[in-house]
């Protein structure tokens, strides 16, 4: 098991195009997010552990199927899902937050098998060359960035052709008992830095790319997996 924590301090400031952005892209910005996950990384695993942790597990039963050998994980957060990968799986592990990353460096130091490379990126602005990743993995990240699109933007161009996305995020405007407590949560979810909000036709159907597979996780089907081939 090799490990490697590198924390790219200077992050580079969102810039935005007048007219192209999104109620989700207005709602949030970097520095809310960074003192967010600073403020609850210790409480992270106890209020997010075991209700999101099918999906987490439906995540790398999916990247196990695609057989690759390398994967990207866009806002490993805590590291809740570092010990689930294989032990011939190199996987490289960004999120905005040091003090997620230093929980997750705790847990690839004890729990891991796998070859981990943690750094501290701003998923927006990925320092990786084009076509490098054969599997990128977002673990409920998409509805958490100040900029959707631009994420999306980023992984697609980092992903190998035919690699594949694999997704964990709750979604609006699917059909779930969730639905319902949708505007209830809405203001609990703001604190945390997550868009409760957040449409599954605009931020997946409506984009241009190959769903191969997408279907409900976790109690009530609160979330969605959603698996796209990079054509």
């Amino acid at each position: 098991m090799t490990i490697f924590l590198t924390y790219n301090r200077t992050l580079t400031k969102r810039m935005k195009k007048p007219g192209t952005a999104t109620s989700a892209e207005n709602y949030t910005n970097e520095s809310k997010i960074i003192k967010c996950y600073k403020r609850y990384a210790p409480l992270y695993d106890l209020l997010f552990g075991s209700v999101f942790q099918q999906g987490r597990r439906a995540i790398v039963k999916e990247m196990k199927a695609i057989d690759t050998k390398d994967v990207l994980e866009v806002g490993v957060g805590t590291g809740l899902m570092l010990p689930m990968y294989p032990q011939d799986v190199a996987v490289t592990g960004i999120d905005i937050s040091k003090e997620m990353l230093d929980k997750a460096q705790e847990k690839v130091d004890r729990d891991c098998t796998a070859t981990v490379s943690l750094m501290q990126v701003n998923g927006e602005q990925l320092p990786f060359p084009d076509n490098h990743f054969t599997c990128v993995t977002l673990p409920y990240t998409y509805s958490v960035t100040p900029g959707p699109f631009k994420l999306i933007n980023e992984v697609r161009r980092v992903c190998k052709k035919d690699g594949f996305i694999i997704i964990a995020n709750h979604f609006s405007g699917v059909r779930s008992p969730w639905a319902v407590f949708e505007k209830i949560v809405s203001p609990f979810a703001t604190k945390i830095g997550f868009q409760s909000k957040f449409s599954y036709q605009t931020y997946v159907e409506n984009l241009d790319w190959n769903v191969v597979k997408s279907y409900s996780c976790n109690l009530f089907g609160l979330s969605r997996i959603v698996v796209v081939r990079n054509d």
